[in-house]
């Protein structure tokens, strides 16, 4: 039955074969833990030195980069622009600090790289309110990666190091976040109970705990079925 009462006549319906896709956020949450954590112990003074800061130049570029581009791609082959553009955006982000990292010195601070990351942290908020809060965990993860893109373009306009530690926590937070949202995601698609709650609520909550009804509600109306917009 759909939501209105009628039957569903599957013999019907067009039939449209997707090759299954398994969920890339989980992925890209692994890379910011790990981009994030290295970045964090560089602001907080943790590691230093030129070696200290081209080996986080190449954790973000040879590391965070390719497989947060990835998960990017595939997120838009799974029909979720939302994580796709936010995925895509850290990919970004990634990519030009490592390489800013890479060719600068130690302890500098560079007014261009704090413009990109503040833009950077708009178009996440941006997101964040487009998100909606069907999706708490990525939306959990697109906050704080505003906060600490926010925070560490400003420490790089202005070298305040009070405002360099900020970004530092604000990067341990994110991490925190990346790390709640690996084990929640992927406990969804164990055979088991879930560990910890996604928070997901109404269409996010259906595309995973729905019946068949419901997924066919709007099908009609999705990209690879409807007309090019």
């Amino acid at each position: 039955m759909t939501a209105n009462g009628s039957a569903v006549d599957r013999d019907r319906h067009v039939r449209i074969m997707l090759r299954p896709v398994g969920t890339p956020i989980a992925l890209a949450l692994s890379a910011i833990l790990i981009a994030s954590t290295m970045l964090s112990g560089l602001q907080l003074g943790w590691i230093g030195g030129v070696t200290d800061q081209q080996t986080v130049a190449y954790v973000a570029l040879a590391g965070a980069f390719p497989l947060q581009l990835l998960a990017a791609v595939l997120s838009f082959l799974a029909r979720d622009p939302l994580a796709g553009t936010g995925l895509g955006t850290f990919a970004s982000v990634w990519a030009v600090t490592g390489l800013t990292l890479l060719n600068g010195q130690p302890g500098a601070t560079n007014d261009a790289l704090g413009m990109f990351l503040i833009v950077g942290a708009v178009i996440l908020a941006l997101l964040l309110i487009s998100s909606g809060g069907g999706r708490i965990v990525l939306g959990t993860v697109i906050a704080c990666g505003a906060v600490r893109l926010g925070l560490t373009g400003l420490y790089e306009l202005t070298a305040t190091h009070s405002v360099e530690d900020a970004a530092g926590i604000a990067g341990l937070v994110l991490a925190a976040a990346c790390a709640y949202g690996i084990v929640a995601l992927l406990s969804e698609d164990l055979p088991r109970a879930r560990l910890l709650p996604s928070g997901r609520s109404g269409t996010a909550a259906t595309s995973v705990a729905g019946d068949f009804s419901e997924q066919l509600q709007t099908l009609q109306n999705e990209a690879g079925v409807r007309r090019v917009l």
